[in-house]
C-alpha cells in the first residue's frame, strides 16, 4: 500500500494519521529553505530533525519503539522539498513495503569513466 500524507504548503505544521494500524504524528518545519521532520509513535518521538530528502527514507535507521512501513519525500522533479513545492511537486508519502527498492532497481551505476 503506497498512501500520500496530506500536507498543506505552509512552513510549519503538524498532524496525526493513522498509518498500519499506528497512531503517527509528524511535525514538518522549514529552516534556511529545507524541511525537517520530527515522527511521534504515539507520544513517544522516534524521529527528530531529519531533513526532508528526496527520495530518502525518513526511518532509515531503526526507531524504538519500531515504525512499521516507510515514510520518505518524493519530488516529481527530483529535487529536495520545500514547503512551496508541498502538494504540487512533493509529496509526503508512506508505505508498508519497500518502495523505493522497486522504484530503483532499474537504475544502474557506470563507474568505466
Amino acid at each position: 500500500m503506497l498512501l500520500e500524507i496530506p500536507l498543506k504548503a505552509i512552513a510549519n505544521q503538524s498532524l496525526t494519521v493513522p498509518l498500519n494500524g499506528q497512531n503517527i504524528t509528524i511535525d514538518i518545519l522549514s529552516r534556511s529553505g529545507r524541511l525537517y521532520i520530527n515522527v511521534f509513535l504515539g507520544s513517544d518521538l522516534i524521529i527528530a530533525g531529519m531533513g526532508g530528502v528526496h527520495g530518502a527514507y525518513i526511518n532509515q535507521y531503526p526507531t524504538n519503539p519500531k515504525l512499521i512501513g516507510y515514510l520518505f519525500f518524493w519530488d516529481d522533479s527530483g529535487i529536495d522539498p520545500t514547503f512551496e513545492t508541498l502538494t504540487t511537486t512533493s509529496h509526503l508519502l508512506y508505505s508498508d513495503y519497500d518502495y523505493l527498492a522497486n522504484a530503483y532497481k532499474n537504475w544502474e551505476v557506470d563507474n568505466n569513466v
